[in-house]
């Protein structure tokens, strides 16, 4: 039986192939493509079903012996994708680009459509997601499909997509598969428009912009839009920063912005920050600090910062330079 979110652009296909053998065909994929939909669905093993049954029996039992049968069955299956992905011709998502993005296997046969094939068919192909843009954002395999497309193809070919995300596109850089998007654009369309336009509406609202700097996946986007952004928008970043700089810097997430700040603004700007943040009241606030600590070790390893004048007059400082000296890479992790 085919999947649902296929039956529709499926059985509607225009002909063109052979009838009976290109419905064989796609038969036997969707058959496929089902069994690994189901596989991906969080629904309990067979194994895990009987550990939850005799833990609430008051029995639990430690499995001995590694479940063979599912491993061996996950290869198979990775090998039956490989091949099918090998034998994937283009042309047959023609119709079906939308309802292929959104399943767990037909993402992967669109981001092979989109390598291999020649750029104006590509850009074809990618016609059928306009109007999906943001579905495709939010969506756990769609949004793979997204970011093909901005990696992939010519930049004006993926301007769609940042002017269907221009009207909600803080609360995409809040999603966990939205801020990837946004990420995509800044990296490889940030000259664009419609990237220019949608970057400088996020960051309009100085309390969104503070809330998207303190935010587990928005920090993200605003990091690149230090690193990668147009200097107005750096500058709105900057503005937002410097409102309570010595609690952004301590943050947890706002901590990465004050570095990449430090590390990619104009000169300028970098001067003024080194300036707040040396402040010896500042510097030992941060330097006992969880997450202040980290931008204290940027700042000491600037060529301009007297390190060891810091670290006579702060013996917090002190210990840092020591950490440094003993482990150079910084292993910051969260």
């Amino acid at each position: 039986m085919l999947h649902p979110a296929f039956a529709d652009a499926f059985y509607s296909k225009p002909g063109g192939l052979e009838a009976v053998p290109y419905v064989e065909e796609l038969t036997r994929f969707h058959v496929f493509c089902d069994g690994i939909y189901a596989d991906s669905q969080e629904k309990p093993s067979a194994a895990r079903a009987r550990r939850e049954r005799r833990k609430r029996q008051g029995t639990v039992q430690t499995p001995i012996v590694p479940d063979i049968v599912e491993e061996e069955d996950l290869s198979l299956r990775c090998e039956a994708l490989r091949i099918q992905l090998d034998r994937f011709q283009a042309s047959e998502a023609v119709g079906m680009v939308w309802p292929l993005s959104r399943h767990s296997v037909g993402c992967r046969l669109i981001q092979r459509a989109l390598e291999v094939t020649p750029a104006s068919f590509a850009e074809q192909l990618v016609m059928e997601l306009r109007g999906h843009v943001k579905d495709a954002a939010s969506s756990p395999h769609a949004n793979y499909v997204l970011q093909k497309v901005i990696t992939q193809l010519r930049p004006h070919a993926s301007s769609f997509i940042a002017e269907e995300l221009l009207d909600s596109g803080a609360r995409f850089a809040r999603h966990r598969f939205g801020c990837r998007i946004l990420c995509r654009l800044l990296e490889h369309c940030t000259t664009e428009g419609s990237t220019q336009r949608l970057i400088s509406k996020i960051l309009e609202d100085p309390s969104e912009a503070l809330e998207l700097c303190r935010h587990n996946f928005g920090h993200h986007v605003v990091q690149l839009v230090l690193e990668r952004g147009h200097p107005r928008h750096k500058e709105l970043v900057l503005q937002v920063l410097y409102k309570d700089l010595a609690t952004n810097a301590a943050h947890r997430r706002a901590s990465y912005v004050v570095e990449a700040a430090l590390n990619n603004c104009a000169p300028q700007d970098q001067y003024n920050l080194l300036h707040h943040l040396l402040q010896p009241s500042v510097l030992y606030e941060l330097s006992q600090a969880r997450y202040g600590l980290y931008v204290v070790k940027t700042l000491l390893k600037r060529p301009e910062v007297d390190a060891n004048g810091m670290a006579r007059a702060i013996p917090a400082v002190a210990e840092i330079m020591k950490k440094i000296a003993a482990n150079p890479v910084d292993e910051r992790m969260g």
